[in-house]
């Protein structure tokens, strides 16, 4: 979580176990007036550090779609379209290799 000097949340992430050895990012949002700024950048940075200290080799999120582009520049791919929030906002499921399992090694 980031927020202000005043204590407002700024940006915010979770982590979860998905089972697998796979750790999913939930709940990931960046108030609209601070877009842009590094805030969401460093939320990521942060659950996929913990998530690799965790030990899991692979994160998966369900990404909304303008988002989408976002994440790709972080090294996520698109596994599949996913659902449909108020049956309008469409999301995709997105995955990363973390760690080794990233490089290879």
């Amino acid at each position: 979580m980031v927020c202000d000097t005043t204590g407002k949340v700024l940006a915010v992430g979770r982590l979860h176990d998905a089972g697998n050895h796979t750790a999913q990012i939930r709940y990931m949002a960046v108030e609209p007036g601070y877009q842009r700024r590094g805030l969401g950048s460093r939320i990521l940075e942060q659950l996929e550090q913990a998530a690799t200290a965790g030990g899991y080799s692979r994160i998966i999120l369900h990404a909304r779609e303008e988002a989408v582009p976002f994440y790709r520049s972080r090294g996520y791919r698109i596994i599949a379209p996913s659902h449909r929030l108020f049956g309008a906002i469409q999301h995709y499921l997105m995955s990363r290799k973390l760690g080794a399992a990233a490089t290879g090694n």
